[in-house]
């Protein structure tokens, strides 16, 4: 299974513990928004989570979640499976491509 959390700390150098923690605060958010729609008497929280919409059902104790990816994750998932074009590897490429450019007029 692919973990998000490790792979945004690898790529960012930010560590695990402090993705963690925006994690455990992205958590209490979302319980926080559930409990202002429970007093507002809805049933469906419609949250944007940045890489597309959440919604949770909460009716009688039950709860039932529907994810809906943005149009740019569905995009990139979409190239990614159509195209064979990996957006991670690209942005990697090009970061690492700057990066040599820039060493490389420094020395000059």
């Amino acid at each position: 299974m692919a973990k998000l959390i490790d792979d945004l700390a690898t790529l960012t150098n930010i560590s695990r513990q402090t993705l963690d923690k925006l994690s455990n605060l992205s958590i209490s958010c979302i319980c926080d928004a559930v409990e202002d729609d429970i007093l507002a008497k809805n049933d469906i929280l419609t949250m944007d989570i940045g890489i597309g919409t959440l919604m949770i059902k909460h009716t009688d104790n039950d709860m039932r979640y529907k994810f809906i990816p943005s149009a740019k994750l569905e995009e990139a998932v979409a190239q990614t499976i159509v195209n064979d074009k990996n957006i991670l590897k690209i942005t990697v490429d090009d970061t690492l491509k700057k990066r040599i450019m820039s060493i490389y007029k420094e020395l000059l």
